[in-house]
């Protein structure tokens, strides 16, 4: 190569040097032309969409049954935690490999284990389930009832299970001597050979003895109902005609259901038939999903007035309804949603009172008993929303440990933010098995999280779950724009880097959350102009220089 061809290469070179430069230098100032190198972080918020009725009861049976009502019950579902439910293990005879008192666990068994016989004989498992707390308005009929198990892993073949209605009471207990789940029972709990230990022994063991006429029988004779389990099914259903009739029986009578699992007589003796199935205490205080669900439909003969309302909102929106009278000698209200396809379920609150006096916003879910002269309703468009500035919190216990001493495991949550920065948090032992976590989310908008522990050689890891993290006042949102502004102020990212595009997206919903608090009266008041001022100062920082003065003219001058 001559020397002058090189020296008009080196030119070239350095010419495209300098122009990057310059493109550089005038994207750095000029926002308009900045992208981001992280892609945007997309994510399908369906709106909500449905029918809400709001139904007023009376005291009394006024006539005919109402209309058909559906009401669920889950441990930690819209403040019911009503249900316990206990493994017991044992031989027919009374013999037994250990004898404990075993709630509290993710998991329970049902059928016969397939390793670690001992005396000659494999364990066999049964499962009790207790549901209190369940009260429906005066004259109500369940007809239909449905218990639902998640599984958690089954039995390579088909196994039939039962459900029988049990006819002696039990304390569930709170894991034995030492409180873990794997000691002998306190006297009064329960265990395979007595619904109260030293106290009152079962009919039979494993609570096995079923008539329906001598007095210590421990179930009737028949079933209250019966399914299939096959490999695979992640879900067991049981539903009956029978189990209706005994809930109706049992809610009017203020007491219980008392139910036993089991498997089919002739799977019980077939070792490795153990159907595994998550429990009522099941994961943290927000992971609900795979713990059972009891769904009772009903209706009452003392139904006096039902509301119904159209609902269509946006996610993240919230409304409230206007207020509404209750019905004069009212004795319950029942507020429930009926969703349309392809869109999501709101957060119901309620909160009533007399005259100016209110009571707290509470979750609607089963139908509340009170006098109330006024009732209010609010939905927000959110799952199991969090306000920014405040923590998510949610709380473990699990007794069933065996890889080390509890004040030793590590329980690990994982949470990930709208736009995809990752937060790893270790949750604190409190005593008693018990796990708490708290975490500051900073961000607006659809969070995700997890968590998992080694509490066993196997160790679990949890589903990963959505939260909603909204604004939750008008006086929040000025702080929280004002905060978002030190941020940026501090950090001041670089235009056109994956911070500056976090930013932007996270002003942008800052901006809107905070724009739905303002109406018509407020936003060109003081406070309004301040929240203008506080989002200037963002745009200060993540555009090409502070915004025009407020209010902004058509005709003005232009960035």
């Amino acid at each position: 190569m001559s020397g002058s061809r090189a020296m008009r290469l080196v030119w070239i070179v350095a010419a495209i040097g300098v122009f990057h430069t310059l493109v550089m230098s005038t994207r750095a100032f000029n926002d308009r032309g900045a992208r981001a190198t992280t892609p945007q972080v997309w994510q399908d918020l369906p709106s909500v969409r449905g029918t809400l009725r709001v139904t007023a009861f009376g005291g009394d049976s006024v006539g005919p049954a109402g209309a058909w009502h559906v009401s669920v019950y889950v441990n930690g579902r819209n403040g019911y935690d009503g249900m316990k439910d206990n493994d017991i293990r044992g031989f027919l005879d009374g013999a037994f490999k250990w004898g404990w008192n075993q709630p509290d666990q993710i998991h329970v068994r049902i059928g016969r284990r397939g390793e670690a016989p001992a005396y000659g004989e494999y364990e066999l498992f049964r499962v009790l389930h207790r549901w209190s707390g369940i009260e429906l308005p005066p004259g109500t009929v369940v007809d239909r009832a449905r218990l639902i198990l998640t599984v958690e892993k089954g039995p390579s073949h088909p196994v039939r299970v039962l459900l029988y209605a049990v006819k002696k009471d039990w304390n569930p207990g709170n894991g034995g001597v030492e409180r873990n789940s794997t000691s002998p029972p306190l006297p009064g709990e329960v265990w395979w050979n007595d619904a109260g230990f030293e106290e009152r022994p079962w009919g039979l063991p494993g609570a096995g003895f079923a008539s329906d006429t001598h007095p210590e029988a421990d179930t009737d004779a028949m079933p209250l109902a019966e399914t299939v389990y096959r490999p695979g099914d992640a879900v067991v259903e049981l539903s009956s005609v029978q189990l209706a009739r005994y809930a109706t029986q049992r809610i009017r009578e203020g007491l219980p259901l008392l139910l036993l699992l089991k498997l089919a007589d002739a799977d019980e003796d077939v070792p490795g038939s153990v159907l595994t199935v998550y429990s009522g205490e099941h994961g943290a205080t927000r992971d609900l999903g795979r713990r059972p669900r009891l769904e009772l439909g009903w209706r009452s003969s003392a139904e006096k007035r039902s509301k119904v309302y159209g609902i269509h909102l946006e996610h993240g929106r919230s409304l409230t309804l206007p207020r509404m009278p209750a019905e004069v000698g009212g004795s319950h209200f029942y507020i429930e949603f009926e969703v349309e396809p392809g869109y999501a379920d709101p957060v119901i609150e309620v909160r009533g009172g007399a005259g100016d006096a209110a009571s707290p916003w509470q979750r609607a879910g089963a139908p509340i008993h009170s006098e109330w002269e006024w009732l209010e309703v609010r939905l927000t468009a959110a799952v199991e929303p969090v306000i920014l500035g405040e923590a998510f919190t949610a709380e473990l216990r699990d007794t069933w440990v065996r890889t080390g001493p509890p004040a030793e495991q590590r329980v690990v949550w994982t949470f990930i933010s709208p736009t995809g920065i990752r937060h790893d948090v270790l949750a604190q032992y409190v005593g008693d098995n018990t796990w708490k976590v708290e975490f500051v989310p900073d961000e607006l908008g659809r969070w995700h999280y997890e968590w998992s522990q080694q509490f066993t050689e196997e160790g679990y890891r949890s589903a990963v779950l959505p939260f909603d993290v909204l604004l939750g006042s008008r006086e929040g949102a000025v702080i929280q724009v004002e905060r978002f502004a030190g941020m940026l102020e501090q950090t001041r990212p670089t235009p056109g880097s994956p911070e500056h595009w976090r930013a932007m997206v996270q002003f942008a919903r800052l901006e809107r959350a905070a724009m739905q608090f303002e109406t018509p009266e407020t936003f060109p008041s003081d406070e309004g102009l301040m929240l203008r001022k506080l989002l200037g100062r963002c745009r200060a920082i993540l555009g090409n220089g502070p915004p025009p003065p407020i209010p902004q003219r058509p005709d003005g001058h232009r960035p």
